[in-house]
């Protein structure tokens, strides 16, 4: 290995741990808002925790929107504005996701949801009910159903196209889904490439589906 690429291998590697970090952090507020979420506690903890595993990376890409800037096309990172030119240390792969990311991002916050609207979207993501494993399938389904229809009833209060707004949102989750199967792939990936690289113990925790060594 060169000078040149062992420099290139090391930028993605901080590049990635910035990206770790952040999502570490923002990982513990998701935890939090779950908790606040009506009915949420009264499931078993298995359940709970599966949730959140399955659930936390699309309601963190939910957060995404009120940190980005889709005029400048550029997100608040580590406490400064960045356009993706600032994470060409990344491989193509990686490149083309985050691309994804952003192209979703800017979809959602097409939509004007307030912040009412964007509490219950982030539950909505946070309760599915179809995942394989759940014990109280028939609770997760009943509650997320209260959910959507609690969304659905505020889209229809402040918006005027209300079927469309609400067409579009759950192809914007269904986006969610692929881009949450995608980061587990590229986490993967990753966790091969550089063997020795140190997840925080709550990102790890979070997602070990992802087989993180």
């Amino acid at each position: 290995m060169d000078g040149s690429t062992f420099r290139d291998l090391k930028k993605r590697e901080e590049v990635w741990k910035q990206v770790i970090d952040n999502i570490s952090y923002a990982i513990f507020k998701v935890v939090n808002f779950a908790k606040h979420i009506p009915g949420f506690c009264d499931l078993s903890d298995f359940d709970q925790i599966l949730l959140l595993k399955n659930g936390v990376f699309e309601a963190l890409l939910i957060l995404c929107s009120k940190v980005y800037d889709p005029v400048g096309k550029k997100v608040i990172f580590g406490g400064k504005l960045l356009s993706m030119c600032a994470f060409t240390s990344l491989n193509n792969e990686e490149q083309e996701f985050l691309k994804e990311v952003f192209e979703s991002v800017e979809r959602l916050i097409c939509q004007s949801l307030n912040d009412t609207e964007m509490a219950l979207l982030l539950a909505l993501v946070l309760t599915q009910p179809d995942l394989h494993g759940l014990m109280d399938v028939e609770g997760v389904k009943k509650l997320h159903i209260v959910i959507r229809n609690s969304l659905h009833f505020e889209i229809c209060k402040s918006h005027s196209s209300k079927r469309e707004s609400m067409n579009k949102l759950f192809e914007i989750t269904k986006e969610l889904r692929k881009l949450n199967t995608k980061h587990a792939t590229l986490l993967y990936k990753f966790s091969l490439s550089v063997p020795n690289f140190q997840f925080p113990p709550i990102y790890k925790e979070v997602f070990s589906t992802a087989t993180l060594t």
